[in-house]
């Protein structure tokens, strides 16, 4: 048996996220189709349900496919997570799931549209996602908004995420 099939799932899940994807399953990362999903993941990625064949004029988030590549790297996101905040004992909890659910975290939800990556808290309420489409500031690769995440002020990003960048070859 996979473990998906020995998961610990509420029954809402398969709706919320795309679990049938093999990179979501791969990865243990949730396939989310917008940027207000229903689960307490650690962390979410947004892949629309079918590519717009042209962008949508009736919405500002057009999103684009996301890659494999994109889907390591936030398992990456979501493993620094996991590493940094949470005991073992509980590590053994959340891989009883076919994703990280947790409901104390604040989700993060990734997504990539023509002008770049942007995100968003899951209890963010005033702002859609950051950056906000009109900012000047892009984050052309998910790489460089992860660094912006995890940066401290204005300072370099947080000692954990560059040694576990380091750790696992990721790109300073």
């Amino acid at each position: 048996m996979n473990q998906i099939e020995n998961a610990v799932a509420p029954a809402w899940l398969a709706e919320d996220a795309n679990l049938a994807d093999p990179l979501a399953v791969k990865y243990r990362v949730p396939l989310v189709t917008s940027l207000y999903p229903r689960g307490e993941y650690i962390a979410a990625l947004v892949q629309p349900r079918e590519p717009l064949a042209k962008p949508n004029p009736w919405s500002w988030l057009n999103f684009l496919p996301v890659t494999e590549e994109d889907i390591a790297l936030v398992a990456h996101f979501i493993a620094d997570y996991r590493d940094f905040f949470y005991r073992a004992s509980y590590l053994t909890v959340l891989d009883r799931q076919p994703v990280d659910l947790d409901g104390a975290v604040n989700t993060t939800i990734f997504g990539r549209l023509e002008q770049g990556w942007v995100y968003r808290k899951r209890t963010w309420e005033n702002q859609p996602c950051s950056p906000s489409i009109l900012d000047e500031v892009q984050f052309p690769t998910l790489l460089s908004l992860m660094d912006r995440i995890h940066r401290i002020g204005t300072d370099l990003s947080s000692k954990h995420w560059i040694e576990y960048k380091a750790k696992h070859g990721l790109p300073a």
